[in-house]
């Protein structure tokens, strides 16, 4: 179940990093405290709306006119270059989502098969096929349909599911929690073991332990992480049955419990990314460690951490940061090896149900679920490298 208060949480932080004080695109009028208010007015009463959404079901429209307002709010209290920023990214994100719909009603539409056979059985009656047929709409024609499917994309209303009759956020949500879950603990891992490597390589470069970590990091990441998934089920789950070989724990489980059922899929995708994540590091700090600021700064006579701390990584973290938000998105909905190796009901074993199915509509909201993230997790990358490297905000408002 969705915690509440994590949203509440959530929309106090954005709206905090976007509107304070020394904020990535805010001006000093709006760190003032009457702007502070109002923002943290807003923050409350959109956590509030959206749980007041869960409880009883607010139209999509209604949600698309606050979010319409909030972005006009923060349009209003941010500098022109926060403004430009803001409108650089809402024209962006709006057409991302109507590529992704086109797209994905594109390819369901160009497979073969008929929504009511594949639903009704192979010996369902004719009659019978195409009354369900003219049920579902799947019936009418090509540009009717393709026009409703883009109307649920912008009114945040995708209906029920061709397949199920349930309707679509009771299948997504649970699925994009539990993609949540396994994505989470394999970041926790990952992140800080392959940044850790990549420095260590870094700072011992074309030595045997350099040479060490990059090797490793090569062989692991040329491995698709199915076949990683595999071995480490036949190895550690079934011969030596260190894990389990299901992954969805029961309701009711603790967390450590669950633990217990996440950590070798997981593991399977830590050692897919580890490789990809260590060498960007590696390359970015080797290169910090020759620039002319860190000679600067250790001719100041600053420790080595304060180096590393305060001028190496501020500037070489800018290229992993950028890689590790786009493997965001793909471990919510690009890991269906992992998933189907684990018997995972995670959102990518969800979409590949719903291509086979034809279910349009759970497809379609499985999709933009997965770009929102991108979109979001790129978002939070670039305030963050700008956060970081003031040069990337002097360039911004060049």
């Amino acid at each position: 179940a969705v915690r509440w208060p994590h949203v509440y949480l959530f929309f106090h932080a954005t709206f905090h990093v976007l509107l304070g004080p020394g904020g990535p695109t805010m001006s000093r009028s709006a760190t003032q405290r009457p702007a502070r208010v109002v923002a943290e007015i807003w923050a409350s009463a959109t956590a509030l709306f959206l749980i007041a959404n869960k409880i009883w079901e607010i139209p999509g429209v209604v949600i698309l006119i606050w979010l319409l307002g909030s972005v006009g709010l923060l349009a209003v209290m941010l500098s022109p270059d926060g403004r430009r920023f803001l409108m650089r990214r809402v024209v962006s994100a709006m057409v991302t989502l109507w590529l992704l719909a086109t797209i994905v009603f594109l390819i369901v539409n160009i497979l073969p098969g008929d929504v009511g056979r594949k639903i009704l059985g192979p010996f369902a009656p004719k009659e019978d096929v195409a009354a369900y047929n003219h049920r579902l709409g799947t019936d009418r024609s090509v540009f009717v349909q393709y026009f409703a499917s883009i109307k649920r994309v912008f009114t945040l209303d995708f209906g029920d599911s061709y397949q199920s009759g349930a309707h679509v956020s009771d299948i997504i949500y649970p699925a994009l929690f539990r993609s949540g879950k396994l994505a989470l603990l394999a970041f926790v891992i990952t992140i800080p073991v392959s940044i850790a490597a990549g420095i260590f390589a870094a700072r011992r470069k074309d030595k045997f332990a350099d040479r060490a970590v990059v090797n490793v990091g090569l062989a692991s990441s040329s491995i698709p992480e199915f076949v990683t998934a595999a071995v480490l089920l036949s190895v550690f789950c079934v011969h030596w049955k260190l894990g389990k070989v299901f992954a969805n724990p029961p309701s009711g489980t603790s967390v450590i419990g669950q633990l217990r059922y996440l950590l070798t899929p997981a593991m399977a995708m830590v050692i897919a990314y580890f490789g990809y994540i260590t060498r960007m590091t590696r390359a970015g700090v080797s290169s910090a460690l020759q620039a002319d600021y860190t000679r600067t700064a250790t001719m100041k006579g600053l420790s080595k951490g304060e180096v590393m701390r305060g001028h190496i990584l501020r500037n070489a973290l800018a290229p992993t940061i950028t890689v590790i938000s786009v493997q965001v998105g793909y471990l919510f909905g690009g890991i269906i090896g992992v998933e189907k190796v684990f018997n995972y009901a995670g959102l990518g074993s969800t979409m590949l149900t719903a291509v086979g199915a034809k279910d349009i509509p759970v497809l379609q909201g499985a999709v933009l679920l997965v770009g929102i993230i991108y979109m979001l997790s790129t978002l939070t990358a670039d305030l963050l490298i700008a956060y970081l490297n003031p040069r990337v905000r002097l360039e911004n408002k060049r």
